[in-house]
């Protein structure tokens, strides 16, 4: 594999950030176990939340406020699908200003199917949310949403009022 020419000169380096030379773009890496860490950046013009579907809701409240002064400001919620619950379940299944992409392992070239094939039969429902891109009910919830959703009826008639 080839290498990208020509290489970026760096202005600054360390283990939690970068700033290009040439155009002045400051790259910063922040946990986010903790919302209280990550405040204090104001007028960013991206905000990348990588594994966003285990990133607490309080850590991406506190992203958000960010982006009032960056009117050009964009904020990407990169992730694997997990629990039905959460932001990141709210931001995938709710309406917005949002763009959407799936892409299951299956229709990665990088990924053979016979890995995929081996890793489906030691675990039906991890691989159907790791890598085909569905949502798990949470934890402590004995039946999923669909399955509720199918059993039950909503065409009955209420009782008159007494």
């Amino acid at each position: 594999m080839g290498s990208i020419e020509p290489h970026e000169k760096l202005e600054e380096a360390n283990k939690l950030s970068i700033r290009l030379a040439r155009t002045g773009s400051r790259i910063v890496a922040l946990p986010g176990h903790d919302p209280k860490t990550i405040r204090g950046f104001s007028a960013p013009r991206l905000i990348v939340v990588d594994e966003a579907a285990f990133v607490l809701d309080e850590t991406y409240a506190a992203l958000v406020p960010m982006l009032a002064a960056s009117p050009e400001g964009r904020i990407a919620l990169l992730s694997t699908p997990f629990l039905q619950q959460g932001f990141f379940y709210e931001v995938w299944h709710g309406s917005g200003n949002w763009e959407r992409y799936e892409v299951p392992s299956w229709n990665c070239p990088r990924i053979s199917a016979a890995w995929l094939e081996e890793r489906r039969r030691e675990d039906p429902l991890k691989f159907a949310r790791e890598y085909e891109c569905s949502w798990s009910a949470s934890a402590d919830c004995l039946f999923s949403d669909e399955l509720l959703d199918r059993i039950t009826r909503n065409d009955y008639e209420l009782f008159p009022a007494f």
